[in-house]
């Protein structure tokens, strides 16, 4: 009898949190910024934007997918260093980075993120698992990854305040 309980238990627990991490949250969620740089020209802010690119992208898969220099625009895949914790799992996440450089300004945005599952709290890492990208879960990850992204634009203004110009 108490194994049948137990078990039961068990089973509605389950249930619950696999209702629970089903879906995924439905809104698009993105972030943009515009930032001024007075006595900066278009072409100096792209050149030391890229250069923070290049800083920037420390994982294998980050990647500069588009650059033009005359359009001042810098796009690409970023993978964050930081995983987010939600429930019993890490998830790793990616999104779209844009960087548009005009005089004296530039906009950075943030687009299309996507959340896998890379190890549990409880039994580490998934090791030799792959698990597709899927939509973030819920309200509460999408305010961790835009905290991140805000985390990126302030690395960015500063990288370019203490960016030196003639050595």
């Amino acid at each position: 009898m108490k194994k049948n309980v137990f078990l039961g238990i068990i089973g509605v627990l389950i249930l619950f949190y696999g209702c629970g991490t089903m879906g995924g949250l439905q809104e698009a969620v993105t972030y943009s910024e515009v930032v001024n740089v007075s006595g900066s020209t278009a072409n100096d802010l792209y050149v030391k934007i890229n250069m923070w690119f290049v800083d920037a992208f420390r994982k294998a898969d980050s990647v500069i997918q588009f650059s033009d220099k005359d359009s001042g625009i810098i796009k690409g895949k970023y993978i964050s260093p930081n995983n987010i914790v939600w429930g019993t799992d890490y998830y790793r996440i990616s999104s779209i980075i844009t960087v548009e450089a005009r005089d004296e300004r530039y906009r950075i945005s943030f687009s299309d993120p996507l959340c896998r599952p890379i190890g549990s709290v409880l039994g580490g890492n998934y090791n030799g698992m792959v698990y597709p990208e899927g939509n973030l879960k819920n309200q509460e990850m999408a305010d961790k990854v835009i905290a991140e992204w805000k985390k990126i634009t302030k690395d960015l203004k500063n990288s370019l305040n203490t960016a030196q110009s003639d050595w």
